[in-house]
């Protein structure tokens, strides 16, 4: 994904080519998973003040679609996907708190529906704390502290 669309890169042994193509559907995206024919994505939402998270079909690579998407209020700040149909997205804290916050959405027949949300630290920088690996959720807390979340 890049901020007009998408990328390409035709492997060919002899003649590797990269195209890029702009896709107002997918651009934007800044985190994907990509397990068997689709990438699970999240980043920033077209629409300002919201964080988008969705489901990429990949099975023409050349013209990747978005198979599923939900606008989520609050600003991006960090995206997982646990590999088994659910999405984490952490957002920026602008109402007043200071705090961010985390929800969690799950993919069920084609369609996201909240199951979780909470509040977390400031987050420091632009760093995303979600991490996903081998179906597990983690989260990066203040330095070196990691927490599988269930």
């Amino acid at each position: 994904m890049t901020d007009s669309g998408y990328g390409h890169v035709l492997a060919d042994p002899a003649n590797a080519t990269y195209s890029e193509t702009a896709d107002g559907s997918i651009r934007s995206f800044r985190k994907a998973y990509v397990y068997q024919e689709s990438a699970y994505v999240g980043g920033p939402s077209p629409i300002a003040g919201k964080s988008r998270i969705g489901r990429v079909d990949l099975r023409d690579p050349a013209h990747p679609t978005l198979a599923l998407s939900l606008d989520v209020d609050g600003n991006f700040a960090g995206f997982a996907y646990d590999g088994s149909s659910r999405y984490l997205l952490e957002i920026k804290g602008n109402d007043g708190s200071g705090a961010d916050r985390a929800v969690v959405y799950l993919e069920n027949q084609g369609r996201l529906t909240l199951t979780t949300e909470g509040t977390m630290m400031p987050s420091f920088g632009n760093v995303s704390r979600f991490f996903a690996r081998d179906g597990h959720a983690y989260l990066l807390e203040g330095g070196l502290s990691i927490y599988r979340l269930p």
